[in-house]
């Protein structure tokens, strides 16, 4: 799988725009992932896409301390030639 922030992939044709494919991960308690759904590779791999592209990540913590890291992203799953 092909991930970019950029809108397109130089040297490669969008033949298919799959959709949307949000994501995200937590550390759990003891260091452990949390994962609040599927990894977006498997959505969008899904649908027949084959990159994502126009990526936004995000970092926060999260927690009553403030000692729960947690990621998020979102972009356009894609097929591309």
């Amino acid at each position: 799988m092909i991930v970019s922030t950029a809108p397109a992939l130089e040297d490669s044709r969008i033949v298919v725009h799959a959709g949307l494919v949000p994501g995200e991960a937590a550390m759990g308690a003891g260091g452990r992932p949390r994962c609040g759904d599927r990894r977006d590779d498997e959505r969008g791999g899904e649908r027949g896409a084959n990159a994502a592209v126009g990526v936004d990540p995000d970092c926060e913590v999260q927690g009553d301390r403030g000692s729960m890291p947690a990621v998020s992203a979102d972009g356009t799953a894609v097929a591309v030639e």
